[in-house]
């Protein structure tokens, strides 16, 4: 079968909360360079408040001290009976924001948002790696579909967060997500890889 290769770009932003905004880009392409903005998630790499670099929002709540900006990328390349998918989370640098730099638990509360924006690139990975029926002709609905799907559970989980931990002023519920979320992220381990292949007909 001849080389192929399909493009899609959609870059829905959402609010959540009110200190936290997921971007969640699903891109159909060639592998994109990352801006110099933005660190995609590792796991010997935590945030630090120097990533923090964007400008504080001057109507922003007054019980808002932080704003984390995270992406979920996925970018596809299908070539003969091959489609490859690579997906990345990743933090915006510059989207981001904090009046406080000096607490370490609230930077945890920040910190948490990226690892559950990993934690679904994951989940995003096992889907796309076991999708069937791919032809070039589906690629893009198929693959739409279930990044629509994975957005909803995302934006789901990460409102879910805010709301039980009162954006990190409930400790104890910020404990008990601390260890849910490294719990899920040890549970979806084997696909820490951010590449995942597929076959297409």
């Amino acid at each position: 079968m001849n080389s192929h290769k399909e493009f899609l770009k959609v870059f829905p932003v959402f609010s959540i909360g009110m200190g936290f905004i997921l971007m969640l880009v699903c891109i159909l392409a060639d592998a994109q360079t990352f801006a110099s903005n933005e660190l995609r998630w590792a796991e010997n790499r935590k945030l630090s408040w120097q990533d923090f670099t964007g400008t504080v929002d001057p109507i922003r709540n007054a019980n808002v001290q932080a704003v984390a900006k995270v992406a979920i990328d996925l970018t596809t390349k299908a070539e003969n009976d091959t489609v490859w998918f690579e997906v990345q989370s990743s933090f915006i640098k510059n989207g981001s924001w904090t009046i406080n730099r000096t607490s370490d638990y609230l930077l945890q509360h920040e910190q948490l948002h990226f690892d559950i924006a990993e934690l679904h690139a994951r989940k995003l990975r096992k889907r796309l790696g076991e999708l069937r029926g791919l032809t070039f002709s589906n690629l893009r609905q198929k693959v739409h579909a279930v990044y629509q799907d994975l957005q909803k559970q995302h934006e789901n989980f990460q409102q879910r967060y805010d709301a039980e931990t009162n954006h990190s002023n409930n400790q104890r519920m910020q404990s008990v997500w601390n260890s849910k979320v490294e719990q899920l992220l040890i549970q979806w381990e084997n696909y820490n890889d951010p590449l995942v292949h597929n076959t297409i007909r």
